[in-house]
């Protein structure tokens, strides 16, 4: 059985339509539905339909005296522990100040809770300037053991002998990680251990003749105000020398330098270079002896 709440039971702006249709909908389900009759879904709960038009929820608090840590409105999850009705986690908007005409600093935050326990404690917030702050509710540099990241310049903070780890989907594994250590910080750009690795060959390669020929020159950015001069290599001069090295970008189809993938080259032309040492420190002990 559909209930309809029809305009005529009440004149009210929340009941009223003014094309004569039906403006609320109490399906059997139990599902509430404002500007639609037919429900997407049987446990959609509450839906609001746009017709030509986007379907918007407003959460109005209509108070003139906002100050700070005043929550404006948001939305809350409930459940039972078996023992009383409990909240789970909550999205709000919270005020970060004191609210006046031309000024009304507002944070959302977002809570849940953690298992073992049963009070929603808040988990990340984006504050009124655009930061982003994971498991911190401050902006402080001293508050370590947290991170977040802020526009203008971007910062990441992280515990202590903690890593950033970056998993590649694809590979199903880890590719590669940042280590914290104190003020040390470690990078590891793909696993090196030979369980990870198949179809291995020997590169013969000759690369040190590809450095003699490189072509350093001076440059500034475009899009750097301070057309600061700076040093390096243009990378359509290097790429056929060194094509991971400078790869392009899928993103914005740019080549760009990868300093990971210059270092086994680096590495291959230390060791032929050593090898011509070698021969000429054994030419030159022979003509002494």
């Amino acid at each position: 059985m559909v209930t309809k709440v029809d305009k005529s039971v009440s004149s009210t702006p929340g009941i009223v339509d003014n094309s004569n249709a039906t403006a609320i909908t109490i399906t059997s389900d139990e599902n509430v539905l404002i500007g639609s009759s037919t429900s997407i879904a049987s446990t959609i709960g509450l839906q609001v339909t746009g017709t030509d038009n986007p379907a918007f929820i407003s959460l109005f608090r209509d108070d003139s005296s906002v100050t700070t840590n005043d929550d404006l409105g948001g939305i809350l999850w409930y459940g039972n522990d078996n023992s009383a009705t409990t909240q789970f986690a909550y999205i709000r908007a919270t005020a970060i100040g004191t609210h006046v005409d031309g000024d009304n600093p507002t944070a959302l935050r977002f809570g849940t809770t953690a298992n073992g326990s049963e009070a929603v404690t808040e988990r990340m917030r984006i504050n009124d300037s655009g930061t982003l702050q994971i498991g911190k509710t401050s902006s402080s540099a001293s508050d370590a053991g947290h991170q977040f990241f802020q526009s203008g310049p971007y910062y990441l903070y992280s515990p202590a002998t903690q890593a950033i780890r970056f998993y590649n989907t694809d590979i199903g594994s880890q590719a590669g990680h940042i280590t914290i250590s104190g003020s040390t910080i470690s990078m590891a750009d793909g696993p090196s251990d030979i369980s990870t690795k198949e179809n291995i060959n020997d590169w013969n390669e000759n690369v040190l003749e590809s450095f003699k020929n490189i072509k350093p020159v001076t440059f500034n950015y475009k899009n750097d105000k301070t057309k600061e001069v700076k040093k390096g290599y243009i990378a359509q001069n290097e790429v056929d020398k060194f094509p991971e090295a400078y790869a392009k970008n899928s993103e914005d189809n740019l080549h760009w330098f990868y300093p990971s993938e210059m270092t086994v080259y680096l590495m291959k032309a230390i060791q032929e270079q050593q090898d011509i040492i070698d021969d000429l420190k054994s030419r030159i002990e022979t003509l002494e002896g």
